[in-house]
């Protein structure tokens, strides 16, 4: 990918931000049950969300490959052998109609 260490640069910081929301989340004294638990909603909300784009970077970085990858794979190969591919089965042609 084009901005890959941007990407990864941002998505450190992001983590870190909620990484600190989740420690003040954890320290602070609810003054109110309801504030509470929508606070605590929150908190695993983004500890969810985390644990989820862990695991999706944890694929891709396995996989190696990006969104538009195998299509241009897919692309450069006919790219390469098409040509060949073409050339060989003219002169088999070619050669079938010389020899019939």
């Amino acid at each position: 990918m084009l901005f890959d260490k941007k990407v990864k640069r941002d998505m450190e910081v992001m983590q870190e931000r909620n990484r600190r929301y989740l420690e003040a989340m954890e320290q602070t004294e609810p003054s109110d049950n309801e504030q509470f638990c929508e606070d605590t909603q929150k908190a695993e909300d983004i500890r969810e969300a985390m644990t989820k784009a862990k695991a999706y970077r944890q694929q891709n970085e396995d996989l190696g490959l990006e969104k538009g990858d195998v299509f241009a794979l897919i692309l450069s190969a006919l790219l390469v052998f098409g040509p060949i591919l073409l050339i060989l089965a003219l002169l088999l042609t070619l050669a079938w109609i010389l020899l019939h």
